[in-house]
């Protein structure tokens, strides 16, 4: 007797490997994703740091820190929520 086709065990075997198989790509992407945003502003820190410095050199002192003007900084104004966004 020939038998054809695959039987619910062996297909139920090989979406349980698929799908554990997608587990872990989704997992690597997301932490490619992530490790990527933070080489990205860890560029962006470096390169402001090069712009104070530079500035410095051309004025001879660092740029004055405007954010104490800001009133959404204060611990006061907003919600607890809108706080934490903005610092």
């Amino acid at each position: 007797m020939v038998r054809r086709g695959f039987t619910l065990i062996e297909i139920m075997i090989v979406v349980a490997i698929i799908a554990l198989l997608m587990t872990l790509t989704i997992s690597v992407v997301g932490r490619v994703g992530h490790a990527s945003k933070v080489r990205t502003c860890k560029a962006m820190m470096k390169d402001l740091e090069r712009a104070a410095h530079s500035y410095k050199s051309v004025f001879g002192s660092y740029p004055r820190d405007y954010l104490e003007n800001f009133s959404y900084l204060s611990s006061d104004s907003g919600s607890q929520e809108e706080q934490i966004r903005y610092k």
